[in-house]
């Protein structure tokens, strides 16, 4: 019989074998078993998160929000399609139109987790802060911009938010979506068209970002 320590070490290597970025598991039913990472680069967008919806249903938004007299939002704004991870480390992987249509569509049913300290090993990363909501503006063809609305309360998980805060008003924070993709194949490339779990959209460190993105401005 294990002891819990190995028990619990053999959760974490499970865990991280989940959330590799490159695992090549499900071609042939065009669903992936892995999850792919999608680091996002952040500059500046002039939109306020006032014109943004919150998708979450409103009790559980009032539940997050409670006591907190001020309320954070951070936005990010995608350019679509866009190229990003595959689930392949020599991939090429296209995030599709249907892709952030069905990502967003999660927070219909509740909010998605991000932690401050990018994505952790653990069987259960920290909840630092939530994407709530956000919206399509379609220019057709395919293409357009998403925009995603993260709520930031003043308490993380374990700790004060009130220094990741104070670097998302510096402007030195990016994101990392993560995603159990559904795909199907054109050629060598992977056509991203879906989420099917373990979504969240971790913060990263500065600079480390791989496909193109927007935030708000830290004022906002």
């Amino acid at each position: 019989m294990k002891t819990l320590k190995e028990r619990i070490q053999n959760r974490i290597e499970h865990s991280r074998e989940l959330r590799a970025t490159a695992v090549a598991s499900g071609l042939a039913s065009n669903r992936s078993a892995a999850t792919v990472v999608l680091n996002l680069k952040a500059s500046p967008v002039s939109i306020s998160p006032a014109l943004v919806p919150t998708l979450v249903p409103s009790s559980v938004v009032a539940d997050l929000q409670r006591g907190d007299p001020e309320p954070y939002f951070k936005l990010q704004a995608i350019k679509y399609p866009v190229e990003g991870s595959g689930v392949y480390p020599s991939a090429k992987a296209t995030y599709t139109e249907p892709f952030f249509e069905s990502f967003l569509s999660v927070c219909k049913q509740r909010p998605i987790p991000g932690s401050k300290r990018g994505h952790e090993p653990e069987s259960r990363p920290r909840t630092d802060f939530y994407l709530v909501g956000g919206k399509l503006e379609k220019s057709g063809n395919g293409s357009g911009t998403v925009y995603l609305k993260n709520y930031v309360p003043p308490e993380g998980d374990t700790t004060s938010n009130a220094g990741f805060i104070r670097d998302m008003k510096a402007g030195i924070v990016h994101f990392s979506i993560v995603t159990k993709p559904e795909y199907r194949m054109e050629g060598d490339v992977q056509i991203i068209t879906g989420s099917a779990g373990y979504e969240r959209n971790d913060a990263v460190e500065y600079g480390t970002g791989a496909m193109d993105q927007s935030t708000n401005h830290g004022t906002d």
